[in-house]
């Protein structure tokens, strides 16, 4: 399963703005996203799913979720 993310990164500070970006580009790189969905779901983040993956926006989120996307994504 893919979890695609939509992105505005502008009118955001630079840290969470970086994080943002770093997120959406490197995503695909996590070989098993289980623990992104379990973090989705337990934060009862909205998102779209269909049979091509989950669909996100991170535009909407907080610093709080972004920063634990982002260690999960960096890590």
């Amino acid at each position: 399963m893919f979890i695609i993310l939509f992105i505005n990164i502008y009118l955001m500070d630079k840290d969470t703005s970086y994080k943002k970006l770093y997120i959406y580009e490197n995503i695909y790189k996590v070989n098993d996203h289980t623990q992104i969905i379990n973090f989705i779901d337990l934060n009862n983040i909205k998102y779209t799913e269909n049979n091509n993956g989950i669909f996100l926006n991170i535009s909407i989120l907080n610093d709080k979720i972004i920063n634990k996307l982002y260690s999960i994504v960096y890590n």
